[in-house]
């Protein structure tokens, strides 16, 4: 399979080699890119952070359908797919992207998702009696199901919250599956209990996939519990704990990657956190985070993410 890697450039940088760039990501700026997805980059105030994906394959297609912008290389399908919540409401505007989704990369030959990212507008907020993280879980919980994918095919995936109304994905699929990876640490997503919804969420805590480990994003949760509850720090250091639990596992399956190999985006509620998360990163010998990001998490009362790749 074609590989992939993963760069950051500011808002002045110039994307160079088009003919191998699958998508082009504005976490936050107004820089020209494919799919803007609107976050605050920290420190505030600052400029804008585009995450540009490349294979070390030329590009034999660009395309559109159902509203996803997409390129495909030899085995693998990158896409980016804004679908409106407006209307419709966060679950059967969930359900709608992740149909679309699967009949591109069915289309494309390449139906097995690997890595996707997810960003809802409000994502804690209360939708007709529910919170809107919830409702989107049902929604991407009944498109896996009309296509009889079973929960343990979900891919390393993140979840967070962005202004506007509409969600924001973007996602890589291949022509043949990843291996996905959980932390023993904790109760596998999709096997939550009835306390987090009764549509589960569905995703691996990482995969490896296109020459890479994908590290979900990560946050202060042991079993199914979280932890820490107001102490960023400490959240942190759980979260640690949890991605050297998944390198644990990465090594089981002779992928042996160490902590400063690892190139982190973190998340955060607050920005005030912003210097003590990055003393404790630091001290647990990470290499600089590619970005801070200013962003909701998807259980209110946690205030750190952080997803990663090698």
């Amino acid at each position: 399979m074609t590989h992939v890697s993963l760069r950051y450039l500011d808002d002045s940088a110039v994307v160079a080699s088009a003919r191998h760039t699958l998508g082009v990501v504005a976490l936050s700026g107004f820089a020209s890119a494919d799919l803007p997805i609107g976050l605050e980059l920290l420190p505030v105030p600052s400029g804008g952070l585009r995450e540009v994906w490349q294979a070390d394959e030329p590009i034999a297609h660009r395309g559109t359908s159902n509203g996803i912008r997409f390129a495909c290389t030899n085995g693998l399908v990158f896409g980016m797919l804004q679908q409106d919540i407006s209307d419709s409401g966060t679950e059967a505007a969930g359900r709608l992207a992740y149909q679309s989704i699967f009949d591109l990369i069915e289309q494309q030959g390449c139906p097995h998702l690997l890595r996707i990212s997810n960003y809802l507008p409000g994502i804690t907020h209360i939708e007709d009696g529910r919170e809107r993280y919830r409702a989107f879980n049902a929604g991407r919980q009944a498109a896996f199901a009309a296509r009889f994918r079973t929960n343990i095919q979900g891919p390393a995936a993140c979840g967070l919250g962005c202004s506007g109304d509409a969600i924001r994905l973007f996602f890589l699929a291949g022509n043949e599956p990843g291996y996905n990876l959980e932390n023993p640490r904790q109760v596998s997503a999709f096997d939550y209990p009835d306390r987090y919804g009764a549509s589960r969420p569905i995703f691996a805590r990482a995969t490896l996939a296109a020459g890479r480990l994908f590290i979900s994003g990560t946050a202060s949760i042991v079993g199914h519990e979280s932890r820490h509850i107001s102490d960023a720090g400490a959240q942190t250091d759980e979260i640690v704990r949890n991605i050297d639990a998944l390198l644990g596992e990465a090594a089981r399956s002779s992928r042996h990657v160490s902590r400063g190999d690892l190139q982190l985006k973190v998340y955060l509620r607050h920005p005030r956190d912003l210097a003590v998360v990055g003393a404790r990163l630091t001290a647990a010998g990470f290499a600089l985070p590619a970005a801070f990001l200013q962003a909701d998490i998807c259980r209110p009362e946690l205030d750190v993410e952080i997803e990663a790749h090698a």
